[in-house]
């Protein structure tokens, strides 16, 4: 071996390093891109997946609530035909009661004698108030009798 081959040799095996050394920066750039662009997609598919996770939530609230609503909705109907119930049930009693009244009146007035003396006053009666007031002060009678 003499010396041409020995600097051959060198520049060979300088070369290879160099060669190598911009081999393996190239693959370590490449593989630096790759991991930048994988992890790039990565973020994005966590992005979109949280962007439906949220729709997801979103709209689950808005059926909650709308659910809520009806229920509201449905739960007032219900309130409201039970006040109009009892508001008719009212109304059919007042209406009893007032046919009652009429009648009762009816009675009590058929029952009053057109002119009586009062035994307590020795006078007539002037309204119909007086004679229940006078009639109340006799404990088994009714109707006041008149003195004969």
């Amino acid at each position: 071996m003499d010396f041409m081959d020995i600097v051959w040799l060198a520049l060979a095996a300088v070369a290879g390093l160099l060669v190598g050394a911009l081999v393996h920066k190239s693959v370590t750039t490449k593989r630096i891109g790759d991991a930048d662009e994988l992890a790039k997609r990565i973020v994005e598919e966590a992005r979109k997946e949280a962007q439906a996770q949220k729709k997801e939530i979103l709209i689950q609230g808005q059926d909650d609530l709308f659910n809520q609503k009806r229920e509201l909705e449905n739960e007032f109907k219900e309130r409201e035909r039970e006040v109009k119930l009892r508001e008719r049930k009212l109304e059919e009693m007042g209406s009893r009661l007032e046919e009652k009244l009429e009648k009762a009146t009816a009675r009590s007035m058929s029952c009053l004698p057109q002119k009586r003396i009062c035994p307590a006053r020795n006078a007539s009666w002037p309204s119909r108030k007086s004679f229940c007031r006078h009639a109340s002060m006799r404990k088994n009678s009714a109707f006041p009798r008149s003195p004969a």
